[in-house]
Parts: structure tokens; sequence; C-alpha cells
């Protein structure tokens, strides 16, 4: 009630409510004066300390109590169990005294506490690996961020693990379709190379045999190392008085085989 509350005034403003045996114990400790400003709850006025009787020891060192209304006893409410809480952090606050005194400043402290907000460090670790797989990798490693995140949401808060979700499966999706079309284009480009080289090959042997029948023209028909594109040395066909190359798989006898025909050589022949 009002009545049995009081308030001490400080330099930094008023302090309490207080109980009467609270006050009594300042006032034992030297904490408040005779002359420190003091009133009552349903008081408006500030009194010195000393005019509140009971307060200070009488001259006999017996103590008067403060007077105060009987109040009948009150039903306190036991509250649900909770779970436990994160750690929490402890702030003194200091009221000074307001009146200088010869003796030692003495403080009053109370605590204000300061719960901690939880955190989930594999769910950032996940979105942060996520994230960066998918603007500097390609998604390479969105696999890894997904599978931290998705582990990360077993346990709150989940707003990070969720996003790394989220951005992992897509750089993950983005990895993979990126990563065969890489593939089929390597293939391509491969099977394109092959083409070129045996084009090239081709051309070779084709120079090769007009070079042979050129040579035997002029009567000369020594061609034993005048060879084609696969390094196979050719050879000349009196029955059918043509030169031949093996061909690709350089065995003679084959359908690979080619032959001044092939190459759009006039067939020259070995007459006197």
């Amino acid at each position: 009630m009002a009545e049995n509350q009081w308030f001490v005034k400080t330099k930094n403003g008023e302090a309490g409510p207080f109980s009467a045996a609270q006050l009594r114990d300042f006032a034992n400790q030297g904490k408040i004066k005779p002359n420190t400003p003091i009133r009552r709850g349903d008081m408006q006025q500030w009194v010195a300390a000393e005019k509140i009787k009971g307060l200070f020891n009488t001259g006999n060192g017996e103590k008067k109590p403060i007077a105060r209304r009987t109040e009948p006893p009150r039903r306190v409410a036991v509250p649900p169990t909770r779970p436990p809480e994160p750690p929490q952090v402890a702030v003194a606050v200091q009221v000074r005294d307001p009146e200088p005194s010869p003796q030692p400043t003495q403080y009053i402290s109370q605590q204000v506490v300061v719960a901690g907000s939880p955190s989930n460090g594999l769910g950032v670790a996940g979105f942060i690996v996520s994230l960066c797989g998918l603007l500097f990798t390609c998604g390479l490693i969105c696999p890894i961020g997904f599978l931290l995140s998705l582990f990360a949401l077993f346990k709150p808060p989940r707003g990070f693990a969720i996003a790394g979700s989220v951005i992992g499966g897509l750089g993950s999706l983005w990895m993979v379709f990126f990563g065969f079309g890489m593939l089929l284009a390597m293939v391509g480009a491969g099977e394109a190379v092959n083409s070129a080289r045996e084009a090239a090959r081709v051309s070779i042997t084709k120079t090769e045999i007009r070079a042979a029948e050129e040579q035997m023209r002029n009567g000369n028909h020594d061609i034993s190392d005048m060879k084609d594109g696969w390094e196979t040395p050719l050879r000349f066909d009196p029955a059918r008085n043509i030169v031949i190359s093996a061909g690709p798989d350089q065995v003679f006898g084959t359908e690979d085989d080619i032959d001044s025909t092939d190459a759009e050589i006039v067939n020259y022949g070995t007459s006197p």
C-alpha cells in the first residue's frame, strides 16, 4: 500500500519505494542522514528524515518502529514453470547519497537483467556458403551450403537456414545444368577436332597420291618412301594401275582404302 512505501530524494531524482525496515537499515548504515528528504507514498511533501518517528535510535538504544497499517495476508500466485532462458547479463545501477558527507560515499545498488538473443551459427554458415557458391563459383559449392542449411533447420532461429536451403538448392540445380551443358560442349568440340583432323589427313593423302602418280608418269615407279596422312606408305596396284592408301585403319584391302579414283586423280599407266 502507498502508506507503507517510502521514497528518498537524491541528487539523481527520487529513489524507492522502500519499506520501513529498509529505511531503518539505511539510517543505521549511515546512508540516510537526519536531514535527508523523505516522503511517504501517500504524501507529496518531503520532510527531513529526523522527523520520522522510530527511524533513528532513541536515547536508550532502542528502536521505535515506524507506524504502519496492518494488512490481511495476501495470496501469492506461483508462476508456472518456464523453460531455461538464455544467459543473462547483470548491470549495476548506482544511486548516490544526495547530501555531501564527511564519511565515505555509500551506494545503493539495483540490478537490471538483459537477456541475450539466441543465434544459429550453422544456419548463417550455410547461407554464406550457398550465396558465395551461386555468385562466384556457378553453383560449384552450393551443395555444401545446401546440406549445412538443411541440418540448421533443426535448430531455431531458422531464418538464415531457410534462405540458405533455397539458395543452395537453386545453385545446385544450376551447377547440374551448367555442368551438363559444358560436358556436351566438350564432347561436341572433341568430335569437331577429330573430324577436322581426319579431313586434314585425307587431304594430305590425296596430295601424296597425286604426287605419286606424277612421279610414276615421269618414269619413277619407286614410291615406297611416300606416305599418306596416317604415316602409312603408299602402294601401287599394277593390276588396277592405281596408287592405293590403306586409309584410317592403316590396313590394305578394307573399305576405307583410298585410291587414285577417290582422290580424283587421273590414272597414269606404266607403259613405255
